[in-house]
C-alpha cells in the first residue's frame, strides 16, 4: 500500500518537473520571439533613417542645382 502511495508521489513530482520544464521553453520560445520583433525594430528604424538621408541629400542635390 505505502509502495504504491509513493510511486504516484514520484509520479506526480515528476509530471510537475515536466510542465516547469515546459514552461521554462515556453518562456525561452518567447524571450527568441521577443528579441526578433526588436531586430526587426531596429532594421525598420535603421531603414527609416537612411531614407531620412537619402531625403536630405536629394534636397542638397536640389538646392546645388538651383543655385547653378
Amino acid at each position: 500500500m505505502v509502495g504504491t502511495i509513493q510511486s504516484k508521489v514520484v509520479a506526480i513530482k515528476l509530471i510537475v518537473k515536466s510542465i516547469k520544464l515546459m514552461v521554462e521553453s515556453i518562456k525561452l520560445i518567447v524571450g527568441t520571439i521577443n528579441s526578433n520583433v526588436v531586430t526587426i525594430i531596429l532594421i525598420v528604424e535603421t531603414i527609416k533613417s537612411k531614407v531620412v538621408i537619402i531625403k536630405v541629400e536629394v534636397e542638397s542635390i536640389k538646392l546645388m542645382v538651383e543655385t547653378v
